[in-house]
């Protein structure tokens, strides 16, 4: 099953686009096991953004509210283990979101039948090889900054003693 949806007008960052899009699979994989008559044992998702699995498996900053909102709907329905890379050219969403001529979009065999590695054993996945992709850096954008707070201890002295301290030889 695919889902596709167009860029909104308003300015909107590739990384939460990418995120409204796995919080759509997400809801859109709940959805098909609850309609299932068999039961699902395990379920995976795909992403093709470093930044979406950074935001999932985030568990020390502190999000921009759009971000944690649904980096909150992911992690209740789903485990952050649940979520993995794919690259683009394994990628059958890519070809609704970069458009695709119908003669090639007819043919294209991972639209229609999904990636070619996962008809291999799940044993032979490259699942998020790349662990230290998923380290939010310092300066992302949709990383809440903190603020240092300093405390200053003000020194209170009575109208005499500041009269002796002034005068005073």
């Amino acid at each position: 099953m695919g889902k596709s949806r167009v860029a909104p007008l308003k300015r909107v960052t590739i990384p939460r686009m990418e995120l409204r899009a796995a919080t759509i699979a997400m809801k859109l994989g709940k959805m098909i096991r609850d309609e299932l008559e068999y039961i699902v044992t395990e379920t995976f998702y795909w992403t093709g953004s470093w930044s979406v699995l950074g935001y999932i498996a985030n568990d020390t900053n502190r999000l921009l509210t759009f971000v944690a909102n649904r980096v909150q709907i992911i992690r209740e329905a789903s485990d952050k283990n649940q979520w993995n890379y794919i690259n683009t050219k394994s990628n059958p969403a890519d070809a609704a979101s970069r458009g695709m001529k119908i003669n090639k979009f007819l043919q294209d065999d991972i639209w229609f039948k999904g990636p070619h590695f996962l008809r291999n054993p799940e044993s032979e996945w490259q699942v998020n090889s790349n662990e230290k992709e998923l380290i939010l850096p310092a300066d992302d954008p949709e990383v809440k900054k903190t603020v240092a707070t300093t405390t200053l201890n003000a020194v209170h002295y009575s109208p005499l003693d500041k009269l002796i301290t002034h005068y005073s030889d």
